[in-house]
């Protein structure tokens, strides 16, 4: 019975996973996208395969900026050159997992889609713990979500890596915030400080304030806080000397006791679940308030194209369109033009609309195409217009009665039915003229009322353009999906 309970909460998360891949978010911006994001990882990467593994063995995210001396402090754990170090920044452009055992199912995926290297050269890791060395915060990997967030995300401890000179940067805090929500127990190291005590004591009593006020730690005296002073680096092991970071490892022997684990873990679960709850509540707050702005850009373009496709029609129904000569090639040109130059019209208008709200605008600096009609407008204008002349043959023909008849004839007839489709007070001239013009009876009508239909289409045809940078609106069936099975990381 258990198996099949387990069984159904995997299915309702990876089918949370799926919603959230089925999200189309275009209307809300880089901000909301990110969120996406961060809790699929959350979701995929760790509550499913972390419920599944309470037991298993730790991972340490090392994170921080560029030259903060992450690869640094990995290698002096463990005595061994784990992850490269050097000048050149960034240094690390992959996730370096220094493990003793099999990688987890939380960092399994990760190996396939950014390259996890994995080492197991090394000693002093301690028992429970698996150590992953991640780039800087803002390199970002094939998905373009940045790899080190994406590997805190399947972590269950952060140890965060700043130097004196680095620690107020904004990254470090975004990565510790990422870590408070998640409620991950957090190790600061303070690397590279100069080894005046007084220095020392001001940059980390400055650093335990800034922990204290976003939640990282209850009050300055009890922050997560060791010092690393600037060292020497031992050219075999690309570390420090083993007593430089002691306290390193002994905050992660710490950690790394079965009951600590399970603790930690528990602790992180039901966090996970809290969080996945809160962000997926603002996605359906932010779907539904993607559905209103996009009712209200929607509507926009009904409106200035339903305008523009009116006046066409009113110009045909009122023979505005009389000018245009007969000659097939000009006529079939000419009426390309003219649905070209209101769609132009339309298009234009309708960007302005946009322009004026937020998602609109960001909407038109993606596609600044829509600020004039389609390229292919006028080409399918005289494609559809050809169509039309070529129909004017078998609309002669039948309303004669006729089955055939020869070319020059046809050719008399169907030109004045053109000249009437565009002109309702068409009078030829000449006796045979307005004899052929009676006999064709309401065939113009029928002509005029076709070429209205054309333009209604192809200006619809432009105006869809709009609709499809808008996107899909969300369903019901989509917004509840976005919710967390019953029963999942309880702890």
């Amino acid at each position: 019975m258990e198996a099949t309970v387990t069984d159904h909460r995997i299915a309702g998360v990876s089918g949370l996973v799926g919603a959230l891949d089925d999200l189309d978010l275009r209307l809300l911006g880089a901000g909301v996208e990110e969120e996406r994001r961060r809790l699929r990882s959350l979701v995929a990467g760790y509550l499913l395969p972390r419920r599944e593994a309470p037991d298993g063995p730790l991972v340490v995210a090392v994170v921080g900026e560029t030259g903060s001396g992450k690869s640094t402090i990995v290698n002096s754990l463990a005595r061994h050159r784990v992850t490269a170090t050097g000048t050149l920044r960034p240094t690390t452009t992959r996730g370096v997992v220094w493990t003793a055992e099999p990688l987890p199912a939380t960092l399994d995926r990760l190996r396939g889609d950014d390259g996890l290297v994995v080492v197991t050269e090394g000693s002093g890791l301690p028992e429970g713990i698996i150590v992953v060395d991640t780039p800087p915060p803002g390199y970002a990997g094939l998905d373009g979500a940045s790899i080190a967030s994406s590997v805190l995300d399947r972590a269950d401890v952060c140890l965060l890596v700043t130097s004196g000179l680095r620690y107020a940067d904004a990254g470090v805090w975004s990565m510790l915030r990422r870590a408070v929500r998640r409620r991950l127990p957090i190790v600061v190291v303070l690397n590279r400080l100069q080894e005046d005590p007084g220095v020392q004591e001001a940059v980390a009593g400055d650093m335990a304030r800034r922990l204290v006020d976003i939640g990282a730690a209850v009050e300055p005296e009890r922050a997560p806080l060791v010092t690393v002073a600037e060292g020497p680096v031992v050219a075999e092991s690309g570390g420090l000397p083993a007593e430089w970071v002691a306290r390193v490892r002994k905050e992660l022997d710490a950690l790394g006791d079965l009951a600590s684990r399970r603790a930690i873990i528990s602790r992180a679960l039901r966090a996970a679940r809290r969080d996945v709850e809160r962000g997926l509540l603002g996605l359906r707050e932010a779907m539904v308030d993607a559905s209103l702005v996009r009712g209200e850009l929607l509507s926009a373009v009904d409106a200035v194209y339903g305008d523009e496709a009116e006046r066409l029609g009113l110009a045909v129904r009122n023979g505005e369109l009389a000018g245009i000569g007969p000659d097939r090639e000009v006529l079939v040109t000419d009426l390309a033009a003219v649905v070209a130059w209101r769609a132009n019209l339309a298009s234009r208008r309708t960007a302005e609309a946009w322009q004026a709200t937020r998602a609109g605008s960001r909407l038109l600096d993606e596609i600044p195409t829509l600020w004039t009609h389609g390229p292919d407008m006028f080409e399918s204008g005289r494609s559809r217009f050809e169509d039309w002349h070529r129909g004017l043959d078998d609309l002669c023909l039948d309303t004669l009665g006729r089955r055939r008849m020869r070319r020059r004839p046809l050719a008399r007839h169907v030109a004045l039915v053109a000249a009437g489709a565009l002109d309702p007070g068409h009078d030829p001239h000449g006796r045979r003229a307005r004899k052929r013009r009676k006999r064709l009876g309401d065939a113009p009508d029928v002509a005029r009322r076709w070429l209205e239909q054309i333009g209604e289409e192809l200006l619809a045809a432009d105006a869809s353009r709009f609709t499809v940078a808008l996107g899909t609106a969300p369903t019901g069936e989509v917004l509840q999906r976005l919710v967390i099975p019953d029963g999942t990381a309880h702890g």
